[in-house]
């Protein structure tokens, strides 16, 4: 029920308490927004872990989950590992939790290895989201 008179704009980053990233502002409309999950296809954010602070791009798979991939085929990544967003994003800063390493896959003849997510956050349980304004939060 927020949108463009609430000052929302599309990129914008929609989290869940605890700083952990729910997806980001899709359209905008006068009264309302859409929100892109995590876990769409079509979602994308740039990430880093955050003990080996190796980068990639977080990506939804097709609903079910969400994957880690452009990973450099020599990176060392840790089971458990939290990953964070890098802040590279417009509108989506550093710092907001994806979710756990659960799984590596690498392959041979590939450049970038893939890594699945175990997502911090329960989509099905969200009561409240609040979506990031300038660094402020602003509640739905």
């Amino acid at each position: 029920n927020k949108g463009r008179v609430n000052g929302l704009s599309a990129g914008l980053a929609v989290i869940a308490v605890n700083n952990f990233l729910v997806g980001r502002v899709a359209e905008v409309e006068k009264n309302f927004s859409k929100v892109i999950l995590i876990f769409d296809s079509n979602s994308s954010v740039n990430v880093i872990t955050q003990d080996t602070r190796v980068g990639g791009v977080a990506k939804g798979s097709y609903g079910l989950g969400v994957a880690m991939e452009m990973i450099p085929i020599d990176a060392k990544i840790n089971i458990g590992e939290t990953v964070l967003t890098s802040g590279l994003n417009d509108g989506v800063p550093g710092g907001l939790v994806i979710g756990k390493i659960k799984g590596v896959i690498k392959k041979a003849n590939e450049i970038f290895q893939r890594a699945s997510i175990a997502p911090a956050v329960e989509i099905k349980n969200l009561e409240k989201v609040f979506v990031l304004l300038n660094g402020s939060e602003f509640s739905e």
